[in-house]
């Protein structure tokens, strides 16, 4: 059995819950107000999108390595489309803190998408 998919999975989920922690800390410290989305929705959303994009990128490295930027730059697109689906619910309700939502928002985004660069250069030095 390769143990290199399951230490990124308890990586992720190492990484996932600190910075939920972290994250849920300051929010609630500096921003007392409810949230429309919860910290913990967000960080679920991206955890789960970075694990089906992982294991895409593993198998693709696997039988088809030649497509494997382009697959990336794919489940990239088809990411910015669930993110904004996830975010719809702001759209349509105004929230009194939006920006503050949105923000809370990207900051795992952004961090979940370094964690894929570093999955997928990781690929690229391997083939």
């Amino acid at each position: 059995m390769n143990k290199k998919p399951f230490l990124a999975l308890i990586q992720l989920v190492s990484i996932s819950i600190l910075l939920w922690l972290l994250q849920s800390y300051l929010v609630h410290r500096f921003f007392p107000a409810a949230l429309y989305i919860p910290v913990w929705a967000i960080y679920c959303f991206n955890a789960v999108v970075v694990l089906f994009i992982y294991g895409t990128l593993k198998l693709c490295h696997r039988y088809r390595p030649e497509f494997l930027l382009q697959t990336f730059i794919g489940l990239t697109v088809f990411k910015m489309l669930l993110a904004i689906l996830f975010l719809w619910p702001l759209f349509l309700n105004r929230s009194d803190h939006a920006s503050l939502e949105v923000v809370n928002f990207f900051i795992p985004y952004f961090l979940y998408l370094i964690i894929e660069i570093r999955a997928l250069n990781s690929f690229l030095q391997n083939s």
